[in-house]
Protein backbone atom coordinates (compact mmCIF):
# COMPACT_ATOMS: atom_id res chain seq x y z
CA UNK A 1 0.00 0.00 0.00
CA UNK A 2 1.24 3.42 -0.65
CA UNK A 3 0.95 6.28 2.17
CA UNK A 4 1.59 10.08 1.02
CA UNK A 5 1.67 12.19 4.16
CA UNK A 6 1.57 15.93 3.69
CA UNK A 7 3.30 17.62 6.58
CA UNK A 8 6.05 19.24 8.03
CA UNK A 9 9.39 17.86 6.90
CA UNK A 10 11.48 18.85 10.13
CA UNK A 11 10.51 18.45 13.66
CA UNK A 12 9.49 15.73 15.48
CA UNK A 13 5.59 15.60 14.73
CA UNK A 14 5.45 13.87 11.45
CA UNK A 15 8.70 13.01 9.91
CA UNK A 16 8.19 9.97 12.67
CA UNK A 17 5.18 8.57 11.15
CA UNK A 18 7.08 8.30 7.71
CA UNK A 19 9.81 6.48 9.86
CA UNK A 20 7.27 4.13 11.16
CA UNK A 21 4.86 3.08 8.34
CA UNK A 22 8.21 1.69 6.45
CA UNK A 23 9.04 0.19 9.39
CA UNK A 24 5.37 -2.23 9.12
CA UNK A 25 6.00 -2.84 5.25
CA UNK A 26 4.44 0.08 3.61
CA UNK A 27 5.35 2.57 0.90
CA UNK A 28 5.28 5.79 2.64
CA UNK A 29 6.31 9.05 1.49
CA UNK A 30 6.03 13.20 2.69
CA UNK A 31 5.18 16.21 0.71
CA UNK A 32 4.75 19.36 2.11
CA UNK A 33 3.52 21.68 -0.70
CA UNK A 34 5.06 25.04 0.77
CA UNK A 35 8.50 23.56 0.58
CA UNK A 36 10.09 25.41 -1.43
CA UNK A 37 13.10 27.01 0.78
CA UNK A 38 14.08 23.92 1.21
CA UNK A 39 13.94 23.15 4.63
CA UNK A 40 16.59 20.65 6.48
CA UNK A 41 15.39 17.11 7.00
CA UNK A 42 14.22 15.88 10.22
CA UNK A 43 16.72 12.99 11.25
CA UNK A 44 14.28 10.21 10.65
CA UNK A 45 13.57 11.05 6.94
CA UNK A 46 15.85 11.33 4.11
CA UNK A 47 15.62 12.91 0.42
CA UNK A 48 14.23 9.47 -0.97
CA UNK A 49 11.56 9.97 1.40
CA UNK A 50 10.52 13.31 0.27
CA UNK A 51 8.28 13.92 -3.10
CA UNK A 52 10.09 17.36 -4.16
CA UNK A 53 7.94 20.25 -5.92
CA UNK A 54 11.01 21.28 -7.71
CA UNK A 55 9.96 25.27 -7.47
CA UNK A 56 12.02 27.26 -9.63
CA UNK A 57 13.32 30.43 -9.12
CA UNK A 58 10.43 32.64 -11.16
CA UNK A 59 7.59 30.30 -9.46
CA UNK A 60 8.46 30.49 -6.01
CA UNK A 61 9.19 34.20 -6.21
CA UNK A 62 5.70 34.78 -8.01
CA UNK A 63 3.92 32.58 -5.09
CA UNK A 64 5.32 34.77 -2.48
CA UNK A 65 4.42 37.86 -4.00
CA UNK A 66 0.50 36.58 -5.35
CA UNK A 67 0.36 35.58 -1.14
CA UNK A 68 1.02 38.52 -0.06
CA UNK A 69 -1.19 40.40 -2.70
CA UNK A 70 -3.83 38.00 -1.87
CA UNK A 71 -4.31 37.03 -4.96
CA UNK A 72 -5.64 33.68 -5.06
CA UNK A 73 -3.96 32.28 -8.11
CA UNK A 74 -0.86 31.29 -6.18
CA UNK A 75 -3.21 28.26 -5.11
CA UNK A 76 -3.54 27.24 -8.40
CA UNK A 77 0.35 27.37 -9.23
CA UNK A 78 0.88 24.93 -5.98
CA UNK A 79 -2.27 22.62 -6.72
CA UNK A 80 -0.79 21.91 -10.72
CA UNK A 81 2.32 21.23 -8.89
CA UNK A 82 1.16 18.58 -6.76
CA UNK A 83 -0.90 17.42 -8.81
CA UNK A 84 1.92 15.93 -11.29
CA UNK A 85 3.51 15.06 -8.12
CA UNK A 86 0.59 12.66 -7.31
CA UNK A 87 0.10 11.25 -10.20
CA UNK A 88 4.09 10.26 -10.66
CA UNK A 89 3.40 8.42 -7.02
CA UNK A 90 -0.01 7.54 -7.16
CA UNK A 91 -1.05 6.71 -3.38
CA UNK A 92 -3.79 4.84 -2.45
CA UNK A 93 -4.37 6.63 0.57
CA UNK A 94 -3.16 10.74 1.78
CA UNK A 95 -2.75 11.60 5.16
CA UNK A 96 -3.05 15.31 5.70
CA UNK A 97 -1.03 15.40 9.03
CA UNK A 98 -2.30 18.92 10.45
CA UNK A 99 -5.19 20.97 9.22
CA UNK A 100 -3.47 24.48 7.75
CA UNK A 101 -3.16 25.91 4.07
CA UNK A 102 -1.73 22.97 2.95
CA UNK A 103 -4.09 20.40 3.75
CA UNK A 104 -6.44 22.74 1.58
CA UNK A 105 -4.10 22.63 -1.31
CA UNK A 106 -3.76 18.51 -0.97
CA UNK A 107 -7.91 18.19 -0.97
CA UNK A 108 -7.93 20.24 -3.95
CA UNK A 109 -5.36 18.38 -5.97
CA UNK A 110 -6.90 15.24 -6.03
CA UNK A 111 -9.95 12.33 -5.70
CA UNK A 112 -7.57 10.01 -3.73
CA UNK A 113 -8.89 9.30 -0.59
CA UNK A 114 -7.74 11.79 2.04
CA UNK A 115 -7.76 11.55 6.06
CA UNK A 116 -6.82 14.32 7.77
CA UNK A 117 -5.55 14.96 12.05
CA UNK A 118 -6.92 18.02 13.25
CA UNK A 119 -5.11 18.95 16.69
CA UNK A 120 -5.68 21.96 19.35
CA UNK A 121 -4.00 24.81 17.57
CA UNK A 122 -5.99 23.83 14.32
CA UNK A 123 -9.07 23.92 16.37
CA UNK A 124 -9.19 27.08 17.52
CA UNK A 125 -7.17 28.70 14.85
CA UNK A 126 -9.51 27.95 11.75
CA UNK A 127 -12.61 29.26 10.72
CA UNK A 128 -15.71 27.78 10.70
CA UNK A 129 -16.02 27.65 6.51
CA UNK A 130 -12.40 26.26 6.49
CA UNK A 131 -13.00 24.25 8.91
CA UNK A 132 -16.20 22.64 7.58
CA UNK A 133 -14.52 22.41 4.48
CA UNK A 134 -12.24 20.45 5.26
CA UNK A 135 -14.39 18.26 7.09
CA UNK A 136 -16.48 17.47 4.00
CA UNK A 137 -13.65 16.91 1.38
CA UNK A 138 -11.70 14.40 4.12
CA UNK A 139 -12.93 10.84 4.41
CA UNK A 140 -12.39 10.57 8.16
CA UNK A 141 -11.12 13.21 10.55
CA UNK A 142 -8.26 12.21 13.11
CA UNK A 143 -8.05 13.63 16.88
CA UNK A 144 -5.92 12.07 19.52
CA UNK A 145 -8.52 12.52 22.53
CA UNK A 146 -12.01 12.56 23.51
CA UNK A 147 -12.12 16.40 24.66
CA UNK A 148 -10.52 17.49 21.37
CA UNK A 149 -13.13 15.51 19.63
CA UNK A 150 -16.12 17.22 21.50
CA UNK A 151 -14.53 20.60 20.79
CA UNK A 152 -14.62 19.80 16.74
CA UNK A 153 -18.52 18.60 17.52
CA UNK A 154 -19.24 21.86 19.16
CA UNK A 155 -17.43 24.22 16.58
CA UNK A 156 -18.86 22.41 13.18
CA UNK A 157 -21.15 20.50 12.02
CA UNK A 158 -20.46 16.53 11.63
CA UNK A 159 -21.29 13.44 11.57
CA UNK A 160 -20.03 12.00 15.10
CA UNK A 161 -18.26 8.66 13.42
CA UNK A 162 -16.69 10.71 10.95
CA UNK A 163 -14.02 11.49 13.96
CA UNK A 164 -12.10 9.15 14.89
CA UNK A 165 -9.49 9.11 18.11
CA UNK A 166 -5.91 7.63 17.62
CA UNK A 167 -3.37 8.19 20.31
CA UNK A 168 0.09 8.28 19.41
CA UNK A 169 2.79 7.70 21.70
CA UNK A 170 6.21 8.20 23.15
CA UNK A 171 9.10 7.02 20.36
CA UNK A 172 12.03 7.83 21.81
CA UNK A 173 12.47 5.48 24.84
CA UNK A 174 15.43 4.12 24.45
CA UNK A 175 17.14 7.73 23.71
CA UNK A 176 15.37 9.08 27.60
CA UNK A 177 16.60 5.70 29.24
CA UNK A 178 19.92 7.33 28.56
CA UNK A 179 19.09 10.55 29.21
CA UNK A 180 17.29 9.46 32.74
CA UNK A 181 20.60 7.44 33.50
CA UNK A 182 22.71 10.57 33.21
CA UNK A 183 23.70 12.53 36.52
CA UNK A 184 21.87 15.70 36.89
CA UNK A 185 24.47 18.00 38.54
CA UNK A 186 27.00 16.89 35.76
CA UNK A 187 24.61 18.17 33.17
CA UNK A 188 24.29 21.49 35.05
CA UNK A 189 27.93 22.26 35.06
CA UNK A 190 27.72 21.29 31.45
CA UNK A 191 25.29 23.40 30.30
CA UNK A 192 26.74 26.56 32.28
CA UNK A 193 24.11 26.26 35.48
CA UNK A 194 25.00 25.71 39.20
CA UNK A 195 24.07 22.51 40.93
CA UNK A 196 22.04 24.59 43.72
CA UNK A 197 19.77 26.41 40.83
CA UNK A 198 16.04 26.45 40.43
CA UNK A 199 15.62 25.80 37.16
CA UNK A 200 12.30 26.13 35.35
CA UNK A 201 11.70 25.02 31.57
CA UNK A 202 9.46 26.16 28.89
CA UNK A 203 9.92 24.46 25.40
CA UNK A 204 6.88 25.52 24.07
CA UNK A 205 6.28 29.08 25.32
CA UNK A 206 7.71 30.71 21.83
CA UNK A 207 5.64 29.70 19.00
CA UNK A 208 3.23 32.62 19.34
CA UNK A 209 2.01 35.32 21.90
CA UNK A 210 -0.66 33.38 23.39
CA UNK A 211 1.13 30.81 25.17
CA UNK A 212 1.35 32.97 28.23
CA UNK A 213 5.68 33.36 27.72
CA UNK A 214 5.68 36.93 28.52
CA UNK A 215 4.07 36.34 31.93
CA UNK A 216 5.69 33.34 32.58
CA UNK A 217 9.18 35.95 32.10
CA UNK A 218 7.71 38.35 33.97
CA UNK A 219 6.86 36.23 37.30
CA UNK A 220 10.29 34.26 36.74
CA UNK A 221 11.74 38.18 37.28
CA UNK A 222 9.93 38.78 40.29
CA UNK A 223 11.04 34.94 41.50
CA UNK A 224 15.03 35.74 40.96
CA UNK A 225 14.95 39.09 43.15
CA UNK A 226 14.16 36.98 46.04
CA UNK A 227 16.25 33.70 45.14
CA UNK A 228 19.17 34.01 43.18
CA UNK A 229 19.25 30.29 41.94
CA UNK A 230 15.95 31.13 40.13
CA UNK A 231 16.88 29.99 36.14
CA UNK A 232 14.65 29.61 33.32
CA UNK A 233 15.42 27.78 30.31
CA UNK A 234 13.36 28.44 27.42
CA UNK A 235 13.48 26.62 23.76
CA UNK A 236 12.87 27.84 20.37
CA UNK A 237 12.75 24.29 18.90
CA UNK A 238 11.37 24.46 14.82
CA UNK A 239 8.80 26.65 15.21
CA UNK A 240 9.42 29.26 17.44
CA UNK A 241 8.86 32.69 16.34
CA UNK A 242 11.25 35.42 15.82
CA UNK A 243 8.84 38.33 16.85
CA UNK A 244 8.16 36.96 20.09
CA UNK A 245 12.13 35.66 20.78
CA UNK A 246 12.44 39.49 20.17
CA UNK A 247 9.77 40.83 22.34
CA UNK A 248 11.24 37.91 25.13
CA UNK A 249 14.72 39.31 24.05
CA UNK A 250 13.79 42.95 24.98
CA UNK A 251 12.85 42.43 28.22
CA UNK A 252 15.45 40.24 29.18
CA UNK A 253 17.91 43.14 28.26
CA UNK A 254 15.54 46.26 29.95
CA UNK A 255 15.07 44.08 33.17
CA UNK A 256 18.96 43.20 33.07
CA UNK A 257 18.43 39.38 33.81
CA UNK A 258 20.48 37.84 31.35
CA UNK A 259 21.56 35.78 34.08
CA UNK A 260 17.97 34.28 34.73
CA UNK A 261 16.56 33.55 31.88
CA UNK A 262 18.45 31.53 28.62
CA UNK A 263 17.04 31.70 25.35
CA UNK A 264 18.20 28.33 23.06
CA UNK A 265 17.36 30.00 19.54
CA UNK A 266 18.47 27.41 17.61
CA UNK A 267 17.08 23.71 17.00
CA UNK A 268 18.77 21.47 19.41
CA UNK A 269 19.71 18.12 18.90
CA UNK A 270 17.35 15.58 20.86
CA UNK A 271 19.94 14.56 23.27
CA UNK A 272 20.76 18.12 23.78
CA UNK A 273 16.90 18.70 24.39
CA UNK A 274 16.48 15.62 26.53
CA UNK A 275 19.81 17.08 28.70
CA UNK A 276 18.15 20.33 29.39
CA UNK A 277 14.76 18.73 30.40
CA UNK A 278 16.66 16.28 32.32
CA UNK A 279 18.86 18.95 34.49
CA UNK A 280 15.22 21.19 34.97
CA UNK A 281 13.19 21.11 38.22
CA UNK A 282 9.70 21.76 36.85
CA UNK A 283 8.51 21.85 33.08
CA UNK A 284 5.84 24.37 31.72
CA UNK A 285 3.19 24.25 29.55
CA UNK A 286 0.93 27.28 29.49
CA UNK A 287 -0.85 26.98 26.31
CA UNK A 288 -4.15 28.43 25.46
CA UNK A 289 -5.40 24.92 24.13
CA UNK A 290 -3.75 21.39 23.19
CA UNK A 291 -4.17 18.13 21.87
CA UNK A 292 -2.14 17.04 24.74
CA UNK A 293 2.12 17.71 23.35
CA UNK A 294 4.21 14.64 23.24
CA UNK A 295 6.70 17.22 25.15
CA UNK A 296 4.66 16.85 28.30
CA UNK A 297 4.88 13.05 28.34
CA UNK A 298 8.82 12.98 27.46
CA UNK A 299 9.15 15.51 30.93
CA UNK A 300 6.82 13.05 33.10
CA UNK A 301 9.02 10.37 32.12
CA UNK A 302 12.10 12.51 33.54
CA UNK A 303 10.17 12.86 36.48
CA UNK A 304 9.80 16.85 36.27
CA UNK A 305 7.02 18.33 38.23
CA UNK A 306 4.66 19.94 36.16
CA UNK A 307 3.32 23.14 35.59
CA UNK A 308 0.50 23.26 33.02
CA UNK A 309 -2.60 25.38 31.71
CA UNK A 310 -6.24 24.07 33.12
CA UNK A 311 -7.21 21.83 30.19
CA UNK A 312 -9.20 19.17 30.57
CA UNK A 313 -7.03 17.40 28.18
CA UNK A 314 -4.47 17.23 30.53
CA UNK A 315 -6.27 17.02 33.61
CA UNK A 316 -7.56 13.70 31.97
CA UNK A 317 -4.22 12.03 32.43
CA UNK A 318 -2.45 13.52 35.18
CA UNK A 319 -4.30 13.12 37.98
CA UNK A 320 -1.08 13.21 40.19
CA UNK A 321 1.69 15.00 39.72
CA UNK A 322 0.60 18.42 37.77
CA UNK A 323 0.23 21.22 39.07
CA UNK A 324 -2.60 23.65 37.39
CA UNK A 325 -3.31 27.33 36.65
CA UNK A 326 -6.64 28.70 35.35
CA UNK A 327 -5.47 32.15 35.84
CA UNK A 328 -2.56 32.39 33.86
CA UNK A 329 -1.39 35.79 35.06
CA UNK A 330 2.32 37.02 36.11
CA UNK A 331 1.06 37.05 39.95
CA UNK A 332 -0.76 33.34 39.46
CA UNK A 333 2.49 32.09 38.10
CA UNK A 334 5.14 33.65 40.39
CA UNK A 335 3.11 31.99 43.21
CA UNK A 336 2.26 28.82 41.85
CA UNK A 337 5.99 28.00 40.82
CA UNK A 338 6.99 29.23 44.16
CA UNK A 339 5.01 26.46 46.08
CA UNK A 340 6.26 23.99 43.40
CA UNK A 341 9.86 24.59 44.40
CA UNK A 342 8.88 24.83 48.18
CA UNK A 343 7.05 21.99 48.57
CA UNK A 344 8.48 18.53 49.27
CA UNK A 345 6.54 16.20 47.44
CA UNK A 346 8.13 13.65 45.13
CA UNK A 347 6.92 13.19 41.85
CA UNK A 348 5.16 9.60 41.48
CA UNK A 349 7.01 8.48 38.47
CA UNK A 350 5.79 5.11 38.79
CA UNK A 351 2.13 6.56 38.15
CA UNK A 352 3.30 8.85 35.22
CA UNK A 353 4.89 6.02 33.57
CA UNK A 354 2.36 3.42 33.50
CA UNK A 355 -0.15 5.72 32.66
CA UNK A 356 2.36 6.72 29.75
CA UNK A 357 3.10 2.84 28.71
CA UNK A 358 -0.63 2.10 29.10
CA UNK A 359 -2.37 4.56 26.77
CA UNK A 360 0.54 5.97 24.73
CA UNK A 361 2.41 2.85 23.40
CA UNK A 362 4.33 4.10 19.96
CA UNK A 363 4.51 0.72 18.33
CA UNK A 364 0.98 -0.12 19.24
CA UNK A 365 -1.33 3.00 18.42
CA UNK A 366 0.59 3.72 15.51
CA UNK A 367 0.39 -0.12 14.08
CA UNK A 368 -3.56 0.80 14.76
CA UNK A 369 -3.55 3.77 12.89
CA UNK A 370 -1.79 2.08 9.20
CA UNK A 371 -3.91 -0.68 10.03
CA UNK A 372 -7.08 1.61 10.12
CA UNK A 373 -5.30 3.31 6.84
CA UNK A 374 -5.22 -0.05 5.44
CA UNK A 375 -8.87 -1.15 5.39
CA UNK A 376 -10.12 1.61 3.94
CA UNK A 377 -8.52 1.55 1.12
CA UNK A 378 -9.48 -2.65 1.22
CA UNK A 379 -13.16 -1.06 1.49
CA UNK A 380 -13.13 1.80 -1.40
CA UNK A 381 -11.46 -1.05 -3.86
Amino acid sequence: MRILINGYLTGGNTPPFVKRGKELGYNVKIIYPFNWDKHVLSEEISKYDVIDLQYGFFEKYLIKILKKLKIRFWEYIIIKKVESQIKIFNPDIIWNHQAFEHTKIMLDSNDIIQITSIYGAEIKKLNEEMFSYIAKKSKYLLTTTKVMKDEILNKIKIDTNKIKIFQWGLNNEKILLNIKALDKDQLRIKYGFNVKDKIIIDTRGLRGFDTNVLNLIESINLLSKEDENIKLILTAGYIGRSDVINEVEQYIIRENITNVITIYKNVLEKNEYYELVHLSDVFVSLLPTDQFGVSIIEAAYLEKKLLLSDLKVYKDFFTVNANYLDDISSLSIFNKIRTILHSEYLVDSKTNIENIFKQYSWEKNTEELFSFFKNITLENK
